[in-house]
C-alpha cells in the first residue's frame, strides 16, 4: 500500500512536471508566432525596395539608351560600370564587357591610353581633357573626369567623347585664309569709323618703313604727300560713308621721305546688323607697274575658336503628375537650379512660370510616347533639350525624361565661323585683280570672280586644277612655250620666297591671248598665294616678239 502511495506521489510530480513544460512550449510557440508576424512584414519591406531597385534601374537604362554623348563609367579598379550605345561607335563594346577592365577592350582612338588617363585621374583628383584623331580621321574632344558618390567619396572615372571633326575642319580653313592675308604681297590697313588706323599687315611695314606700333591710333594722312588732289579725298569719304567701294589712287610718302604710288580699294566692314563697324584699305604699291590693279581681302589678326569639352548635362525623371524623381548634372546648378529644390517638386513649383509655359506642352508629348529636340535660350545661355518617355518592359511610356545640354560656347563659336567665313569671300570677290590660293602640293583650293574673267574659267574650273596642270596653255613674252618651272607660282613654292612681275601669256584660243603680270608669296606651310593682273603686252620688244602657237601648256 506504501508503494502504491509513493508511485502516486511520483506520478502526481511529473504530471506537474509535464504541465509546467506545456506551459513553456504554449509561451515559446507565443513567441516564435510573434517572430514570424516580424518576418513577414521584413521580407514586404524587402520585396518593396527590391521593385523600386528593378524601375530605378530601368530608368537608368533608357537614360543611357537615349543620350548621344558617348560615355563610359569606370569604378575604382578601372572595370567597366556602364556605357552609352554612342560611346561603342569608336569604343568596341558590347553588354557582356560590364565588369571587365578598360584595358581589355579595344578602341579606334590613336595616341589616346584610356588606362594611364584614367589612373592619372583617380591619382589626382582632377579631371584631363584632350583632342584626339581616330582611325578614320574624325577628331574627338576626351574628357576624363573622377566620378563622385553621393558621399563625395571617389567611385572610380567618367570617360566622355565629343565630335569636334566640323570645328576642326573649319579652324584650319579660317587658320589657311588668315595666313594668306598676313602673308599677302598687298598692305592692308583696318580703321575705325573716325579713321584711326587698328590693323596692319607685315606689308603694310615692309612698304613703308613704319612700324605697328607707330601707326596704331594715327590717321593714314601721315603718309600723305599732299600731291593727292582734295577732290580724292572727298570723293573717297563720300563713297565709304554711303556703304560703298571706293577705288583710286595715291602718291604717298615713306618714313624715309621716298614717294611712291598706291592703288587703293577702301570699302566699309559691316556687322551683322548691316551697319558698319569699320573701314578696310588694301593697298598695292604700283609704283614699278602702275597697271597692276591689287588689293587683299581684310586681315582679322585674332580670332578665338571655341571647341569646348564634352558639355555638361542636366538630367530631370518626371512622373505623370511632372513631379521629379530624379534631378541631376553639373549643368543644372550652374542654370541657377538647386537638385534639392528641384526633385520631389512639380514642374510647375520648380521651375519659373515661362519655363513651364514653353516645356509643359512637350512633357506632356512625351508622356504620350513621343519625343522633342529643340534648343531654348535661357538666361542668355542656349540649352539643347531632349523630352522624351521613358518605357517600361511592354513599351509603354510611364515617366518622362529631360536632357539639358549648354551649347552657348558652340553657337557662339558657330557663328563667329560664319561671319569669319562670309567676311573671306566677300573680300575675295571685291578684289580688282585675279587672285588664286593653291596647298603645298599646288592644288587650287581658292579663287575670285577677278580671275575667272582673266583666265576665261570658272572657279569649279580653276579649283579642279593644279598650278602646273597639263591644262593651262602658257607662252613667254617672245611667244615660245613657257614651261610650268618657269610659273612664279611653282618658283615660289619650291625656291620658298616672294616671285614678282613674272609676265607670260594665257592662251585662251587660236586668236585670243590674254597677256598678265602675276606675283606669287609662299604662305609657309599652307600653299601660295598667286595675284595677277591685265597687261597690254610684254615688256618685250614687239619686232622680237613671236606669234603665240595654235597651242601651249601652262
Amino acid at each position: 500500500m506504501e508503494e502504491l502511495e509513493t508511485s502516486n506521489e511520483e506520478l502526481q510530480a511529473t504530471n506537474e512536471e509535464l504541465f509546467a513544460a506545456n506551459e513553456e512550449l504554449q509561451s515559446t510557440n507565443e513567441e516564435l508566432h510573434s517572430v514570424n508576424e516580424e518576418l513577414i512584414t521584413v521580407n514586404a519591406e524587402y520585396h518593396a525596395k527590391i521593385q523600386e531597385l528593378t524601375k530605378l534601374n530601368e530608368d537608368i537604362n533608357n537614360l543611357l539608351s537615349s543620350t548621344n554623348v558617348g560615355t563610359i563609367f569606370l569604378d575604382r579598379d578601372l572595370k567597366i560600370r556602364l556605357f552609352t550605345p554612342a560611346v561603342q561607335r569608336e569604343i568596341h563594346l558590347l553588354d557582356q564587357d560590364l565588369g571587365r577592365p578598360i584595358n581589355h577592350v579595344t578602341h579606334k582612338i590613336i595616341n589616346c591610353d584610356l588606362v594611364h588617363e584614367s589612373r592619372l585621374v583617380l591619382a589626382t583628383l582632377t579631371s584631363r581633357e584632350m583632342e584626339v584623331r581616330n582611325e578614320d580621321g574624325l577628331w574627338y574632344q576626351v574628357k576624363f573626369a573622377p566620378y563622385y558618390t553621393m558621399n563625395r567619396q571617389i567611385g572610380g572615372v567618367v570617360i566622355s567623347l565629343l565630335d569636334v571633326t566640323t570645328f576642326k575642319n573649319t579652324n584650319a580653313q579660317l587658320a589657311k585664309l588668315s595666313a594668306a592675308v598676313e602673308q599677302s604681297p598687298s598692305s592692308v590697313i583696318i580703321t575705325d569709323l573716325m579713321g584711326g588706323i587698328e590693323y596692319v599687315n607685315p606689308r603694310f611695314t615692309s612698304v613703308t618703313g613704319y612700324t605697328i606700333e607707330e601707326v596704331l591710333g594715327k590717321n593714314p594722312r601721315i603718309l600723305s604727300t599732299g600731291q593727292t588732289p582734295k577732290e580724292t579725298y572727298r570723293q573717297l569719304w563720300d563713297t565709304i560713308t554711303s556703304g560703298e567701294e571706293w577705288r583710286g589712287e595715291f602718291v604717298n610718302r615713306k618714313k624715309n621721305g621716298e614717294e611712291f604710288y598706291e592703288f587703293a580699294s577702301i570699302s566699309p566692314i559691316f556687322d551683322e546688323n548691316k551697319k558698319a563697324i569699320h573701314y578696310l584699305a588694301i593697298k598695292q604699291d604700283i609704283t614699278n607697274h602702275k597697271k597692276v590693279d591689287q588689293a587683299l581681302h581684310e586681315s582679322e589678326s585674332r580670332y578665338r575658336l571655341l571647341i569646348s569639352s564634352l558639355p555638361d548635362l542636366a538630367i530631370l525623371l518626371f512622373d505623370r503628375d511632372f513631379r521629379f524623381l530624379v534631378a541631376g548634372g553639373g549643368e543644372l546648378e550652374r542654370s541657377g537650379f538647386e537638385k534639392d529644390k528641384v526633385e520631389g517638386r512639380t514642374l510647375a513649383e520648380a521651375f519659373p512660370p515661362e519655363v513651364v509655359e514653353n516645356f509643359l506642352p512637350k512633357y506632356q508629348k512625351a508622356l504620350e510616347g513621343e519625343s522633342s529636340s529643340f534648343e531654348y535660350i535661357f538666361n542668355d545661355q542656349s540649352y539643347h533639350l531632349v523630352i522624351a518617355p521613358v518605357r517600361n518592359e511592354h513599351g509603354e511610356p510611364y515617366a518622362g525624361m529631360v536632357l539639358s545640354h549648354n551649347i552657348t560656347p558652340r553657337v557662339e563659336m558657330e557663328k563667329s565661323l560664319r561671319l569669319n567665313l562670309d567676311k573671306y569671300h566677300a573680300l575675295f570677290d571685291l578684289f580688282p585683280f585675279g587672285l588664286t590660293i593653291a596647298d603645298k602640293s599646288g592644288k587650287i583650293f581658292e579663287s575670285n570672280r577677278k580671275a575667272e574673267l582673266i583666265l576665261g574659267i570658272t572657279k569649279e574650273e580653276h579649283k579642279a586644277r593644279a598650278i602646273d596642270s597639263s591644262e593651262w596653255k602658257i607662252i613667254r613674252p617672245d611667244g615660245s612655250l613657257m614651261p610650268a618651272d618657269e610659273y612664279a607660282s611653282v618658283r615660289a613654292l619650291k625656291e620658298n620666297h616672294l616671285i614678282e612681275n613674272v609676265e607670260m601669256g594665257i592662251v585662251k584660243s587660236k586668236d585670243n591671248t590674254a597677256w598678265i603680270s602675276v606675283t606669287a608669296t609662299p604662305i609657309g606651310d599652307y600653299g601660295v598665294v598667286v595675284t595677277y593682273t591685265e597687261i597690254d603686252q610684254p615688256r618685250t620688244d614687239k619686232k622680237n616678239k613671236k606669234s603665240p602657237p595654235k597651242s601651249s601648256r601652262l
